[in-house]
């Protein structure tokens, strides 16, 4: 696994969702979760208003509404989230 290999060479591994701290602490990592952006790999986290409005586009104008809500919009916070450790200001993400 390359998380593992990044580890043992020394480097910290970045933040990930929820759904995936077991994996993210096989490969040695200590997993903490994202505070910034909206961890929407845990379905459970995704607002009820969202889910409604996303299930009544279909095609083009739903990969609009994903874009846009989980990539676009969410890209503040989770440089904020991934910064921290890089920067060396807090450890709120994953690391070695």
């Amino acid at each position: 696994m390359a998380a593992r290999r990044l580890i043992e060479s020394g480097h910290q591994v970045g933040c990930t969702g929820i759904i995936f701290q077991p994996l993210a602490e096989a490969t040695g990592a200590r997993f903490v979760p994202m505070v910034n952006s909206l961890d929407c790999s845990d379905p459970q986290n995704v607002p009820e208003a969202w889910i409604k409005q996303r299930n009544s586009l279909r095609g083009l104008s739903q990969l609009k509404f994903d874009l846009r809500h989980f990539f676009i919009d969410a890209a503040i916070g989770q440089v904020k989230d991934y910064s921290k450790p890089i920067l060396g200001v807090s450890s709120r993400c994953a690391s070695s």
